[in-house]
C-alpha cells in the first residue's frame, strides 16, 4: 500500500506511464534505504512516525543554519515564526506548493543519489538564497509571506547552488551521515 502523499503524489506528475510508472517508481524509491528522510510518509509503513522523521531532519538543519546563518535563524525567530515549523511544512510537503518542479525533482533526485545528507544541504543552501530577502521582511513583518504562503520560485537554482551543497558537505557531513545512520539503524532493526 502506497500512501499517497505529497512525494506520492509529485511523483504521479513527473512519471511518463502516470499510475503504473508512479507505483513502480515508488516502490524502487522504497527500497532506498534512506528514502524515509525525503518521503517521511513512508516511514508510517514502517509503523514509526512521520512526524519524528520531520523533527529529526528539521533539528539537523537548524543545527548547521545556527553555524552557517545565525542571520537567518535569528530573523525567521525575530519575527515569531518557528523555523522548526516552516521546515516541517517544506519537508512534509515536499516543497510542492513552493518550489518550481524542476527543483522539487532535484531537491529529491539529490537527496536520493547524491546522498540522504543532500536533503539537509538542499534546504540550506536554499534559506542561503531567501537571505536578502529574509532580512528585509524581517523589518516588514512580512515573513510569512517569504516563507509560509507564497511559492520561493524566484531566482532559485538548485543546479547553482551545487558548489555551496558540497562545501556544506565537505564540512559537516560526516557528523550528518552518522547521525542519519543511527535514525536509519533505529527504523530498520
Amino acid at each position: 500500500v502506497i500512501h499517497l502523499t505529497f512525494f506520492a503524489q509529485s511523483s504521479e506528475s513527473v512519471s511518463i506511464n502516470k499510475i503504473d510508472g508512479s507505483m513502480r517508481m515508488l516502490k524502487q524509491i522504497s527500497q532506498v534505504r534512506h528514502s524515509i528522510f525525503v518521503w517521511p510518509a513512508y516511514s508510517n509503513l514502517l509503523e514509526e512516525d512521520e512526524n519524528s522523521i520531520v523533527s529529526f531532519v528539521t533539528h539537523l538543519i537548524i543545527c548547521i543554519l545556527e553555524k552557517e546563518n545565525i542571520e537567518v535563524v535569528s530573523a525567521i525567530r525575530m519575527n515569531g515564526f518557528s523555523l522548526h515549523r516552516i521546515l516541517s511544512i517544506w519537508i512534509s510537503q515536499c516543497f510542492v506548493n513552493y518550489l518550481n518542479w524542476v527543483d522539487i525533482l532535484h531537491y529529491i533526485n539529490f537527496s536520493l543519489f547524491l546522498g540522504m545528507d543532500y536533503q539537509v544541504y538542499f534546504i540550506i543552501a536554499l534559506l542561503d538564497h531567501l537571505k536578502e530577502s529574509i532580512k528585509i521582511q524581517t523589518w516588514n513583518l512580512l515573513m510569512g509571506e517569504i516563507l509560509l504562503y507564497n511559492p520561493l520560485y524566484g531566482a532559485f537554482d538548485a543546479i547553482a547552488a551545487y558548489p555551496k551543497m558540497r562545501s556544506l558537505e565537505k564540512k559537516y557531513g560526516n557528523f550528518i551521515v552518522k547521525k542519519m545512520n543511527e535514525v536509519m539503524d533505529q527504523y530498520y532493526r
